[in-house]
């Protein structure tokens, strides 16, 4: 089975880059990373995603309107979208999460063993203890560790 095609689309270069590094680490992704929205909807015209990270707060054009605009779009409308927040804090979502729009969404900071629980749920990629035991687990170290550098702190709750 070939990787899972993740677009990921945030404004800010440290969230993408970290982020997409501990996918791709995996071995069980292929990360685009865009940080201009106004580019977003041509990215995943042309990558063809499996699955949409989404910024909800962005220059330009918010994610919602990114997300409407996915949904016109015959070649992309059925990807399915989680947004990304920092608007709320994961202590106020809980493990079971809610929706922005009818879109289910991650609080900032994200964990990316829970991103990856995410992109399971929604795209019914391998599951996380393959990923857990996999060698390519080095990666959630080596992001942690590029949040501290760029952060001073590691993630919080």
């Amino acid at each position: 089975m070939g990787k899972k095609r993740i677009l990921l689309v945030d404004d800010e270069p440290i969230v993408t880059r970290t982020l997409a590094l501990y996918l791709e680490d995996t071995g069980k992704y292929e990360v685009r990373t865009v940080n201009d929205g106004t580019l977003a909807v041509q990215a995943a015209r042309d990558f063809r995603p499996d699955m949409i990270l989404l910024d909800v707060v962005l220059p330009e054009v918010d994610g919602p309107e990114i997300a409407a605009q996915v949904r016109q779009d015959e070649m992309v409308k059925d990807t399915p979208i989680v947004f990304l927040t920092a608007l709320v804090k994961r202590m106020e979502v809980g493990p079971r999460g809610k929706d922005i729009g009818g879109y289910p969404f991650m609080a900032k900071p994200l964990d990316p063993d829970r991103v990856v629980e995410c992109i399971e749920r929604h795209t019914g990629a391998p599951n996380a203890a393959e990923i857990a035991n996999d060698p390519a687990d080095r990666a959630r170290e080596r992001m942690v560790n590029a949040q501290t550098k760029t952060c001073g702190s590691p993630a919080g709750p």
